[in-house]
């Protein structure tokens, strides 16, 4: 595939890193002439300086024969108007932007995003995406990632396994054996930063980081499996009254999913209007990390503590801290990489990357062949596929074991029919059959051609 990426922020440059690493030709646009000096010195893509709404600069970036176009700089006005100019002149047949404001995103004004006039194919909104992202974990206690699958039939899970967790150094046969009754197959296990896919005879040691698939109706009973019999919370404090903790008190609370929600603001402003738009929450103005405001906030009866502030420091500091007062569950929205490995490990239960919830979105986008849906794992060093082979004709009647299918990736389940099934190397395929995959990153290109209908999309 072309793909023209414009904005080369961390965002846009980690997509177009990943998305290079696959073969396709990726051309990264952006206004910094130094930025674009360093892109082009430190990863495979080409680089072009200047604005990517200008005509001349979509041109010269190859806009003529290009398939998609990813705005993601960091205003929703230039994404807009360069996804304008990428249809009315060149014609791309892919538009993705990103648009953070929440005045541009309300369901009445849906019609500007239409082809007569806001001609944006996908939208991406990183707040409404991660808070999307904080109500899946909150309904899955225990849980680092939470992702639906197969319209919400199917959820793929990752947990840690601490020193406690009962399926310590047993098989993946025997937990099986263990636990017939719960409809389930461990995909993956991230050890010490490296991804295994696991045989039925490898064990699960301390401090794994388990994928699995199962069934919605048995989340939480998968979950206990595992160890985690958390609670789902009643009570929850958000540090920062930014768009992401607006969005999600105001979800909470209008889909009734919690008792109560306190938000900490440290800005009197910022304050002064989450207490305008969300008169149902309650709202404190003061710093999150000092005693007094945490008592003020109730910290006692607080189960759960999600901190959205934009300081990736106190963000880390205040999950420890409400630690102490008994809150049992801390997310922590981290945004710089180096952290991302330590917070875990210095006791915050889930760690929020919001740049690896937009990249998600986007590869969401991005795949071809026969590939309904696409959600990327820690950022991309997996992905789980939704396949369908009803235009696969030579799968049909073939038995999982002739599929030969590509190093570094597994069959986790097959939906049909409206049954969720695990399958097993004699399970034949059928007409309408969705496969699930569980694909590391440098594999993925491979599952797209096998599937890919008898024709090279690439």
């Amino acid at each position: 595939m072309k793909i023209i990426i414009c904005g080369a922020g961390q965002v846009g440059t980690n997509i177009a890193k990943y998305l290079a690493e696959e073969e396709n030709a990726v051309t990264l646009i952006d206004s910094d002439e130094e930025v674009v000096d360093d892109i082009s010195e430190s990863i495979d893509v080409r680089a072009v300086y200047g604005h990517g709404s200008y005509p001349e600069i979509l041109e010269e970036a190859g806009a003529n024969n290009a398939d998609m176009i990813i705005s993601v700089t960091p205003s929703d006005e230039l994404n807009m108007v360069t996804c304008l100019v990428a249809n009315s002149i060149f014609n791309i047949p892919t538009k993705i932007a990103r648009i953070r404001s929440p005045e541009y995103l309300g369901s009445e004004w849906a019609n500007i995003y239409t082809s007569g006039n806001m001609p944006i194919d996908v939208i991406i909104s990183p707040e409404i995406e991660m808070a999307k992202a904080i109500e899946r974990n909150l309904s899955a206690p225990g849980a680092l990632e939470v992702i639906p699958l197969l319209n919400e039939q199917v959820y793929l899970l990752s947990v840690r396994c601490d020193e406690e967790s009962p399926v310590l150094h047993i098989s993946l046969r025997e937990i099986a054996s263990i636990f017939p009754d719960i409809v389930m197959n461990i995909t993956g296990i991230l050890r010490n930063g490296h991804l295994i896919f696991p045989s039925m005879e490898d064990s699960i040691e301390v401090n794994d980081e388990v994928y699995f698939v199962v069934k919605s109706s048995q989340v939480l009973r998968a979950l206990n499996a595992f160890g985690h019999e958390e609670r789902v919370a009643n009570h929850i404090v958000i540090f920062g009254a930014g768009r992401i903790g607006l969005y999600l008190a105001g979800q909470l609370e209008e889909k009734k999913l919690v008792d109560s929600v306190t938000i900490i603001e440290r800005d009197a402003d910022i304050a002064e209007h989450a207490s305008e738009v969300l008169p149902g929450v309650k709202i404190i103005h003061g710093d999150f990390l000092e005693a007094d405001i945490l008592e003020e906030a109730g910290i006692h009866n607080i189960e759960t503590s999600i901190a959205l502030s934009g300081e990736d420091e106190d963000n880390i500091l205040g999950s420890l801290l409400v630690k102490r007062y008994g809150v049992k569950q801390t997310f922590a929205m981290v945004d710089k990489v180096a952290y991302n490995n330590l917070v875990a490990n210095l006791g915050v239960d889930v760690v929020l990357d919001p740049k690896s919830i937009t990249i998600s979105s986007i590869i969401h986008h991005v795949r071809r062949g026969n590939i309904q849906s696409a959600y990327a794992i820690r950022g991309g060093i997996a992905e789980v596929l939704e396949v369908d082979i009803s235009a696969n004709a030579e799968y049909i009647g073939m038995r999982v074991d002739e599929m030969d299918l590509p190093k570094g990736s597994v069959l986790c389940g097959i939906f049909r029919e409206d049954n969720f099934i695990l399958p097993n190397s004699d399970t034949l395929l059928n007409s309408g059959d969705i496969l699930l995959f569980f694909v590391r990153h440098g594999a993925i290109k491979n599952i797209e051609k096998m599937f890919s209908s008898g024709f090279n999309l690439f």
